[in-house]
């Protein structure tokens, strides 16, 4: 049986992918996740609180929750458990990386909305 960890290992073994590619798997279907395609509910939370996002650590706080509920959605895992296994796995320097384009993403996702 494969378990969340081995997911997780096996999408985000080519990290510089995900950064550099847009249209790598995880980032494609983060982007869903935003945009509705999990559930109107989602993107409509998302986007009210992208208008509350005011700061870019309140901005950079919204990207990397939103990201860990996708990514305990996709992994059937919870919130701690993904965010525990990319914080031992890619580490915090990467991840902040991640964190940049991730950010970019949401906007360009929320803007297509409004």
């Amino acid at each position: 049986m494969t378990t969340y960890k081995d997911k997780l290992k096996n999408d985000f073994n080519d990290f510089e992918e995900i950064i550099s590619n847009d249209n790598h798997i995880i980032r494609v279907l983060f982007r869903m996740y935003l945009n509705g395609d999990y559930g109107r509910d989602i993107s409509e939370k998302w986007f009210s609180r992208w208008g509350e996002a005011d700061t870019e650590k309140k901005a950079r706080s919204m990207v990397i929750q939103a990201f860990g509920e996708y990514n305990a959605t996709d992994y059937d895992c919870s919130y701690q458990q993904q965010q525990r296994w990319l914080v031992n796995n890619i580490g915090h320097e990467k991840l902040e990386e991640l964190n940049k384009v991730l950010m970019s993403d949401f906007d360009d996702v929320m803007e297509g909305i409004a």
